[in-house]
């Protein structure tokens, strides 16, 4: 006779990437305390440029990664001057916006 399943249930949610909705597609931006960031989205690509103006001598920065699209938030794996620095953009679904951290809503340009 074999007794049902014991084994602890693993608490790690399995990702099930949906379909983004198709207003997030575009370019966005937002003016952060240390400078203009800029997303753009394409297809199932992302880009982030960051022109610094806090005086630190950096320019701008770029990263390039894949996303997927998952209750709200974009996520993805940002490279270049971020390392391997995971990142996730949080939708208002609402309101039709990106929302960049503590900076606030992004505009759709």
């Amino acid at each position: 006779m074999v007794d049902a399943d014991t084994t602890e249930t693993d608490s790690f949610r399995e990702v099930r990437p949906q379909r983004a909705p198709d207003w997030i597609q575009g370019k966005w931006t937002v003016k952060a305390s240390y400078g203009l960031v800029t997303l753009f989205i394409h297809g199932d690509k992302i880009t982030e440029i960051i022109n610094y103006s806090d005086g630190d001598g950096k320019e701008s920065t770029e990263a390039n990664d894949e996303f997927y699209y998952q209750d709200g938030v974009i996520y993805c794996k940002n490279r270049g001057d971020h390392g391997d620095l995971p990142m996730s953009y949080r939708l208002d679904m609402t309101h039709h916006k990106v929302i960049f951290g503590a900076d606030g809503e992004m505009d759709k340009q």
